[in-house]
């Protein structure tokens, strides 16, 4: 059914691994799970946030995900605070609650496929119901399968759609089947009367991971053979060598702009493309190299870089400037505080100046006021005794 990452590690050619130890070294940290494990989590979290650093740095302000060597669980559980609109603990709040339980499909009509558990989901109305219901849902879905019929002889080949699948596809995956009535509902023909019926009752909800289109087991085996089953191979491995050679190509006519490394790493990059799953090769190309092994990657300087880079040359002239600037005005600000120290130091000079003369001319005031009083002429009882007989005579000789 599903290719997934192998246990066995690939081989690789001598000659090439023995060039570089660092490489081979990282190669069977990716390829063997018992070195993997000797990880310690604190120091994985570190390489981990270093290599998104380093990733955000080459792609700049794209979202970056750095690809890992195992796919990583998902937890859909609300208590763990990754959604409130559906939990395994209970139904949600809401107008139309309900029981899910999810089971996927190969096929149209696959009657054997696997159950993934059950869900409380809620929704006020049938978008919002058939909205939370995909949140929960897309995790498990893989990429539409299409068939076309540009073939030679007319015949319809399978072929991945080369994009995953938007909310809007959601009616291309999911059916709704009401055990209790025996219809199978697709989402558009969903009603809120029908959302009403179903309220605390439990809905089987059956995604076919590879879209409705592949319609029957006998076409289901058309894609496995086209699509999911790994490529034929000789005794030699040949077509699968070649097969590695062809992604190692595209690998460096898409980053080679970004990245430089050995031989061996793009190999190594390659070989974890291929041993993925083949619906995700497309987009795994465009991904940037595994954690794991990035470290053996070497960021090129892009045109975008080299621009910075003359911008900051620019920036450091023009701050070059700035000391100067700040001298000259230090300078003047000097001068004019010691200007502002000795008009001060005059005015309070001045101010005692005025303070001395304020006290030498109270105290002339008060010595003149003394000596007025010293001499000032009051008549006693005597003098008015001899004024009473001094008498008033008339002047005869000056006539």
């Amino acid at each position: 059914m599903e290719s997934g990452a192998p246990n066995k590690r690939p081989r690789l050619d001598d000659s090439q691994i023995n060039t570089d130890d660092e490489a081979e070294t990282v190669y069977d940290k990716v390829y063997n799970p018992d070195c993997a494990l000797d990880t310690d989590e604190s120091e994985s979290d570190d390489v981990e946030g270093q290599v998104r650093n380093l990733l955000g740095t080459v792609y700049g302000d794209q979202p970056v995900r750095a690809s890992t060597s195992t796919k990583a669980s998902v937890n859909v559980d609300a208590s763990a605070g990754v959604s409130t609109v559906y939990s395994k603990e209970k139904i949600p709040d809401g107008k139309y609650g309900l029981w899910v339980l999810i089971s996927i499909r190969d096929f149209k009509g696959h009657s054997s496929g696997k159950e993934i558990g059950k869900w409380g989901v809620a929704g006020e109305d049938v978008q919002t119901f058939l909205h939370n219901s995909w949140e929960l849902c897309k995790q498990y879905l893989k990429q539409e399968v299409v068939f076309s019929t540009e073939q030679q002889g007319g015949e319809a080949r399978p072929a991945w759609l080369g994009s995953d699948p938007q909310e809007s596809d959601f009616g291309k995956f999911v059916l709704f089947n009401d055990k209790s009535n025996r219809r199978l509902y697709a989402p558009e023909k969903l009603t809120e009367n029908i959302l009403q019926h179903w309220r605390k009752k439990e809905i089987h909800v059956l995604l076919h991971q590879y879209s409705l289109s592949v319609s029957s087991k006998a076409v289901f085996k058309t894609v496995k053979e086209a699509l999911l089953d790994p490529a034929e191979k000789d005794k030699s491995g040949a077509a699968a060598i070649r097969a590695e050679e062809d992604v190692v190509k595209k690998l460096r006519e898409v980053h080679g702009d970004k990245w430089r490394a050995h031989d061996i790493a793009w190999k190594m990059w390659a070989t974890y493309i291929t041993a993925g799953e083949p619906h995700q090769h497309s987009q795994m190309l465009l991904e940037p190299p595994p954690a794991n092994i990035v470290q053996l990657f070497a960021a090129k300087e892009s045109a975008v870089v080299r621009n910075i880079q003359r911008n900051f040359s620019m920036a450091h002239n023009v701050q070059a400037g700035y000391p100067n600037e700040i001298a000259t005005l230090r300078q003047a600000a000097n001068i004019l505080k010691e200007g502002i120290q000795t008009i001060t130091s005059q005015f309070q000079i001045l101010d005692r100046s005025i303070e001395a003369l304020e006290a030498r001319s109270s105290c002339t005031g008060s010595f003149i006021d003394a000596a007025e009083d010293a001499v000032r002429v009051e008549e006693t009882d005597f003098s008015n005794t001899l004024a009473e007989h001094v008498g008033t005579q008339n002047d005869n000789e000056h006539m």
